[in-house]
């Protein structure tokens, strides 16, 4: 049991959950082994096996992370996933950042102004874009955000992120329709 909310093993668990929540097999990486496929995406398989390279291949980085830093979310992130052979969370972004030539469709997410035609794989795609954009720029406050957005380190700049990732759309409770998160 960590002794303290900032203790190393509390970043060191949300960051193998990160990396067991987000796989690359099949999308947006190629399918390298078909046969291992459903062990590659499953998130209790992968939360497994890197708890396991923890224990055997790098046990020194359950004490690493004291900062919560970028540094330490590349540098841990990459520990775990190299004696696994997957993709670090940030290859992953940074492949599906260079998509961003696609600029008609994020310049559709800036605005919320959807061309109709498949208007729900437009807007949900652009959204994901958009947090691997972000997620490129700043891993460790989608890792650790109550790290990053209190205290010391906490920024104006951290809230608006926060914001511009939030869901789409919010049901109110005082009306029956589902509204628009960002006033769109």
């Amino acid at each position: 049991m960590a002794p303290t909310i900032d203790h190393p093993v509390v970043g060191l668990f949300l960051l193998l959950c990160d990396i067991a929540i987000n796989p690359s097999a099949g999308f947006p990486m190629p399918l390298t082994a078909p046969a291992t496929f459903i062990f590659d995406v499953d998130p209790g398989f992968r939360f497994f096996f890197l708890c396991r390279a923890v224990a055997k291949d790098c046990p020194d980085v359950a004490r690493m992370i004291t900062e919560y830093s970028r540094s330490e979310y590349v540098e841990a992130s990459q520990a775990f996933c190299r004696p696994l052979i997957v993709h670090p969370p940030l290859a992953i972004a940074e492949k599906i950042g260079r998509w961003v030539q696609l600029k008609l469709l994020m310049s559709e997410h800036r605005t919320f102004g959807y061309e109709p035609v498949n208007l729900p794989v437009r807007m949900l795609f652009a959204h994901f874009m958009s947090f691997c954009q972000d997620k490129l720029e700043r891993p460790e406050f989608f890792c650790w955000p109550g790290a990053r957005m209190t205290g010391q380190r906490a920024t104006p700049n951290r809230a608006a992120l926060f914001e511009r990732q939030s869901a789409p759309f919010l049901d109110k409770p005082d009306d029956t329709g589902i509204s628009s998160a960002h006033g769109w």
